[in-house]
This record gives C-alpha cells, structure tokens and sequence, in this order.
C-alpha cells in the first residue's frame, strides 16, 4: 500500500518537473524572439531614419538648402566729418584716426530687409552717424541656389542604392507590399538617371517620391500614431517643396492644403501632450499657415526660406 502511494507521488513529481522544464523552455523561447524581434525592428528604425535624412539632405542640396541654416543680418556704423577744410589738412595720420571710428557688429534677424539708415548730427561739427544693414553673404535669399554640387548628389545616390539592396531585406519583414517596395527601386533608378543629366526638377521629384515611401515604410513599422503622422506632414511638404523648381503652384497648393489638415489632425489629438512640445506643434501650424501664404504669391525665394525653417522646426517636434 506505501509503495503504491510512493510510486503515484513520484509520477505526480516526474510530471510536475516536466512541465516545469516545458515551461521553462517555452519561456526562454519567447523571450528569444522577443528580443530578436526587438533588435531587428530597432534595426529598421535606424535604416529608415537614415533613408529619410539622406534624402532630405540630398533635395534641399538641389537648391543648397540645409538644415543648419539661418537667416544673418550684418550691421554696420560709421562716423565720418564733413568738414571740407579739415578734409583737405588731414595727414595720413588722422586718416587712420577716423578709420578708428568705425565699428562692425553682426547680427542675426528674422527681417530679410536690406538696409536701414540712421544718420544723427553733433552740435559744432558735421559729424554723420550712418548704420547699414545688409543681408551676410551666407544668407539663403543671397545664395546661387542655381550652382548645384552635381557630384556629390550622384555619390549620395550610389550609397543610397547600395545601402538600399540591404534594407530591402530587412523591410521584407514588415507587412510592406511588394509594389512599394519596388516603386523605391524604381525611383531610385529614375534618380540616378536625373543626377546624370543634371536636371533639377526630375531629381527633386525622384527624391521627394523617395521620402515619401520611406513615411509609408514608416507607417507600417512604427507603433507610435503621432509619428506616423508627423511624417505624413513632412512628405507632403516637402513633396510641395520638390515642385517649386517646375513652378507647379498649383499642386505645391493641393500638397500644403493636405499637410495643413495632417497638421491640424495633431493638434486637435494632441490633449495630453507636454505644454514644450504642444509650443512647438502650434509654431509649425503659424509657419505652414505663412507658407502656403507665400506659395499663394508664387515667391520661390522667399518660399525657400521659409520652407526649411518650417522642416527644421517639425524635426524638433
């Protein structure tokens, strides 16, 4: 009688520890493909992340834009006599006194305004204070947007392609159609070819397509909505951005409508963001708004400007 009680707690023991091993096993198991699954989507966010800064860098080149940009003001102030008669006695050694005088200061403002002039007299003399402001030579609305590195953007593209033969495999992964995955290729293609002949407006449009499957890539691996949004805005902008060169307004106008209402979406979804990042969700919204205003008016300069301040500042968000 014992030892068939013994014999029954030792088979109730042998299953215990059996299905503990089994356990045990299919634990270690799942969080092995936890963890492989965590590193390869980290894989993808990195190979996404370097897809679309890449190719934002290389279209804001076509018109030597960069995100590092800003607007510089150089000031100037002068004081200079105007009395004739000490004018001509003057030796060499005034002259390098009253080149003394003179003072430069620079700046940087959001006024684009080329010059002002202030000019004040001192009582028993003819003495002129003159301040000058013009725009420094490194300013985008003074830049040769026309001078295009056409060899630089032709190596960038063979890294892309190169880099793109390996993620093509990691993206393959993800719950992506086969048709966007090939549209990429095909763009690709369409780019290399543009950069070879030097055309502008076929390379913007290449690389703005680019950018725009990369948001859709984006879209499909993120868990984040707000990201997937912020994206969605920022190919639309800078898909209105690749058409300013062609002078299509009027489809720049329809893409700054569709990343206004993208916009708008963020703002009115965003009731628990931090009061920080809601500042600068709402500062994106006035500087769209002042975009479109200008893409209204058919300003390329201008929209230049105010187009990669507006990229810089959804980067932020």
């Amino acid at each position: 009688m014992k030892r068939g009680k013994w014999k029954k707690y030792l088979i109730i023991a042998g299953i215990a520890i059996v299905v503990i091993i089994i356990a045990i096993v299919g634990m270690r198991k799942i969080m092995n493909n936890n963890t492989k699954e965590s590193s390869i989507n980290k894989k993808i966010n990195n190979e996404l992340d370097y897809l679309g800064t890449t190719t934002l860098s290389m279209i804001n080149s076509l018109n030597n834009l960069n995100l590092e940009d800003v607007v510089k003001v150089r000031q100037t102030s002068t004081n200079s006599g105007d009395n004739s008669q000490n004018n001509a006695n003057s030796s060499s050694g005034d002259e390098g006194k009253n080149n003394s005088k003179t003072s430069d200061s620079q700046q940087q403002e959001d006024s684009s305004s080329n010059s002002k002039t202030d000019e004040t007299s001192s009582t028993g003399t003819d003495t002129k204070n003159t301040k000058s402001f013009s725009l420094d030579d490194n300013s985008i609305l003074l830049r040769d947007n026309t001078n295009v590195d056409w060899s630089a953007l032709e190596s960038e593209a063979e890294n892309l392609f190169t880099a793109w033969s390996t993620i093509i495999l990691d993206l393959n992964s993800l719950s992506i159609s086969n048709e966007d995955i090939l549209a990429y290729n095909s763009n690709l293609d369409s780019l290399l070819k543009a950069l070879k002949d030097n055309d502008k407006a076929n390379s913007a449009i290449s690389l703005a397509n680019l950018y725009s499957l990369n948001s859709k890539y984006i879209n499909e691996s993120s868990k984040n909505d707000e990201s997937k949004k912020l994206a969605y805005i920022k190919s639309n902008v800078i898909s209105a951005y690749s058409l300013v060169t062609a002078e299509k307004w009027e489809q720049v106008n329809q893409l700054l409508d569709q990343a206004e209402k993208g916009l708008l979406d963020v703002i009115n979804t965003s009731g628990n963001t931090e009061e920080r990042k809601q500042t600068k969700i709402n500062k994106s919204y006035v500087m769209l708004k002042e975009l479109i205003k200008t893409s209204n008016e058919k300003n390329a300069e201008i929209f230049y400007l105010k187009y990669i301040n507006l990229i810089k500042e959804l980067n932020n968000i």
